[in-house]
């Protein structure tokens, strides 16, 4: 890769030649990069991967790239925001085969099974033609095991997000 010596600007022999409709060889001489004006850019590695190609500078007699620092904020954001919604996509797998308005009474039926039964409950159990006892059985299993499920979704969000806080923008959901 070469670059322009008046504009700092990258350039290919591809593009020179087409520029200035000529043929140039795969490896010019000193005299050929000279004529055209061009210069040879020193490739550097990226200090990261989130590091982005800056400004070709002349830096010791050389031209070399100069990268761009990530906007750690910018980053953090995205990250945060990445695992905020494979959270709410896994929570939300939990509850799809339920109707909207069934997830909204999951708390109230929770909390009359809790508390022994309710008239939630037992309107529920009498329309299901089962006993409160049984239904009451039921839905402390599942609202055990719904609680046990999202607390280890959430909880792994939660260690995601203290990784991307302390700096680590590339976690990933395991």
């Amino acid at each position: 890769m070469y670059v322009d010596i008046e504009t700092g600007r990258r350039v290919s022999l591809i593009d020179l030649a087409s520029l200035n409709n000529c043929s140039i060889p795969p490896s010019p001489n000193a005299e050929a990069v000279e004529r055209l004006g061009i210069a040879e850019l020193v490739q550097t590695e990226a200090p990261s991967p989130q590091h982005t190609p800056g400004d070709n500078e002349r830096i010791d007699g050389r031209w070399t790239t100069t990268w761009i620092a990530p906007d750690t904020a910018a980053l953090k954001a995205a990250a945060l925001a990445s695992i905020n919604y494979e959270c709410e996509s896994r929570l939300r797998k939990l509850r799809e085969t339920y109707p909207d308005s069934e997830v909204i009474s999951w708390d109230k039926q929770e909390a009359e099974a809790r508390a022994g039964g309710g008239p939630f409950i037992s309107a529920l159990a009498q329309v299901r033609d089962i006993t409160s006892t049984d239904l009451i059985e039921r839905i402390l299993a599942k609202a055990d095991a719904y609680a046990v499920i999202s607390a280890q979704i959430i909880g792994q969000r939660q260690v995601l997000e203290a990784q991307i806080i302390a700096g680590d923008t590339s976690v990933v959901w395991p």
